[in-house]
């Protein structure tokens, strides 16, 4: 005879952690950050990373450059653009960057298309990459990487990495761009 489940006393499950492998940190938020920010400097600092983490999310958003009316009206709906007049820099800002004709490209429609995706590698420890863009047409892969500040050396040996996972996926013409945004420059990789 089985017994009746509805009579069983659930059992306790809990999770052991040794806390001496890794102490725990505390880390405040960028917007609490901001919020607490009292020298305009770093004010400033922490509004131009928030604009460029929304910049990064619409362009994540847009398979095409057609549908960037669309995802702004979205955002705005959600919350992410505050008002009409930002709503209308934004706009302004990705349309003309969308009009570089090596942009304009990428955003045709005519690639695969991978926003967002982790590449995952067994012999890199384990760990994942997430590239920001990466378009495929048969054995041609392209990556490419949003910018927003000014740019770093390491920002090169970061798209150098996704071009190299690429390339051992069977990729066999894989090219890697940076595309800093605000001043519409490509560089190759």
């Amino acid at each position: 005879k089985k017994p009746n489940p509805f009579l069983t006393r659930p059992q306790a499950h809990f999770q052991k952690f040794n806390y001496h492998e890794r102490s725990p940190q505390f880390r405040q938020s960028r917007s609490l950050r901001r919020f607490l920010a009292n020298e305009e400097g770093e004010l400033q600092t922490l509004e131009n990373i928030a604009r460029g983490e929304l910049l990064h999310e619409l362009l994540s958003r847009l398979r095409t450059g057609n549908e960037l009316q669309r995802e702004l009206r979205k955002m705005q709906l959600e919350g992410l653009i505050a008002t009409d007049k930002e709503r209308a820099g934004i706009e302004k800002l990705i349309t003309r960057a969308l009009a570089n004709p090596t942009a304009a490209d990428w955003f045709s429609g005519r690639y695969k298309l991978y926003n967002e995706c982790a590449i995952l590698d067994a012999s890199d420890s384990k760990e994942s990459r997430r590239p920001d863009r990466v378009m495929t047409e048969g054995e041609k892969a392209i990556v490419v990487d949003f910018k927003f500040g000014t740019p770093r050396s390491y920002y090169k040996k970061q798209v150098q990495g996704y071009m190299d996972k690429l390339k051992r996926m069977g990729y066999t013409q894989v090219s890697g761009y940076l595309w800093y945004i605000y001043n519409n420059n490509i560089e190759e990789v």
